[in-house]
């Protein structure tokens, strides 16, 4: 298994605009140590919109896990200040992560492309 990386979508909640820049900067601090596995993690705030995109990089699916476990108490605050609005994942995802990540969204969210994996593409 490859590189995997993801683009998250993010909308703050009514009123935790804040809050939600707290959690992603605090989420980017700790991810720093998450090990040589994790290549990139940051994230980009739209100045017009409360929008922001986050950007994992990670060299496997070990990285990406191990990530998960490193960041699991701050990653459960993120549903109390925004709302997931896409998620775009590339590489070879396990089942286990695919069903993990589609998990954020309903049935109707994912029929409209709200969790996009790209399983083809590999790095140029």
């Amino acid at each position: 298994m490859g590189a995997l990386r993801l683009t998250v979508l993010l909308e703050p909640l009514p009123g935790a605009r804040s809050a939600l820049d707290d959690l992603i900067h605090r989420l980017i601090a700790r991810s720093r140590g998450d090990g040589p596995g994790t290549l990139v993690y940051c994230y980009y705030a739209h100045p017009k919109s409360d929008r922001m995109f986050v950007h994992e990089h990670y060299a496997d699916a070990e990285a990406f896990l191990a990530h998960l476990t490193n960041v699991a108490d701050l990653a459960t605050k993120l549903g109390g200040c925004a709302r997931v609005v896409r998620v775009e994942a590339a590489g070879s995802f396990s089942e286990q992560i695919r069903t993990m990540l589609s998990g954020n969204f309903d049935e109707a969210a994912l029929a409209a492309g709200a969790c996009l994996f790209y399983d083809e593409f590999v790095e140029a």
